[in-house]
């Protein structure tokens, strides 16, 4: 006689696919949500995987082209506590060395890779600029979030506190919109004082710039992107590439 309590009838069968298959799906639905707001799944990037940068303690991830280099401070700290300052991103060139070595290589040997330095390229730099939402606390309880108007007047005055005024010209103000997040830009120009390494002497030259701010629910940010005026146009599309590539990397709250 069979054990009625033991025995597995088909309905049992039935709920356990069901129950399996409901976990499965909500595994699946907090995977996608999870790319969908870190904007990291692969078909999102405009660069691969392996050319982004994560600032993960100011919760952004940028890409870059192989002939774009970064600079950034060991343990991902602030570049520049005083500015905001998280990264600057700028051209390089990629020079590959000759092999000098009279080193025969065996039949069916495998090549060395060849040496590629990367050097730097003057008259063009990209930066990005983390700044905290106000915090509701007992002694400013009414704190709230910035609206994306207030972000980028409060970005552009941290941007002139630091810089000498009277040789910039700024424009105003306009809505932007770029892979799917709003910005405000400001096109400005300046004069920069040059000074020769080798003949110490002086030259002015004209550059010019876009400033770019967006806003989230814990911070706001400001891109900018300048150059030399003979230089400015020459890795204008790859600035725009790049910050088309510009991710949160953690949930947006």
């Amino acid at each position: 006689m069979k054990d009625s309590k033991s025995a597995i009838t088909k309905k049992d069968i039935t709920r356990i696919i069901i129950f399996v298959t409901l976990i499965l799906a909500a595994f699946i639905a907090i995977q996608f949500f999870k790319e969908k707001n870190s904007g990291t799944s692969e078909e999102k990037l405009y660069f691969s995987k392996n050319s982004q940068y994560n600032a993960s303690r100011y919760f952004f991830r940028i890409g870059r082209p192989d002939d774009w280099d970064v600079n950034s401070k060991v343990g991902g700290f602030l570049l520049n506590e005083e500015t905001g300052l998280v990264i600057e991103l700028f051209p390089v060139n990629l020079i590959t060395l000759a092999d000098t070595s009279t080193e025969t290589l065996a039949p069916n040997a495998t090549q060395k890779p060849a040496n590629v330095v990367r050097e730097p390229i003057e008259g063009a730099l990209m930066s990005i600029y983390y700044f905290s939402m106000p915090i509701a606390t007992t002694e400013n309880p009414t704190a709230t979030d910035y609206t994306l108007s207030e972000a980028t007047t409060l970005a552009l005055n941290s941007f002139k506190t630091h810089i000498n005024t009277s040789v910039y010209s700024f424009g105003e103000a306009t809505p932007y919109n770029l892979a799917e997040r709003d910005y405000f830009k400001i096109e400005y120009t300046y004069t920069k004082v040059v000074i020769d390494e080798i003949t110490q002497q002086t030259s002015m030259q004209n550059w010019r710039g876009v400033l770019y701010v967006c806003v989230r629910g814990m911070a706001y940010y400001m891109v900018t992107y300048e150059g030399e005026d003979s230089v400015f146009s020459t890795y204008e599309s790859d600035f725009y590439e790049i910050l088309s590539d510009f991710r949160f990397s953690v949930f947006d709250y």
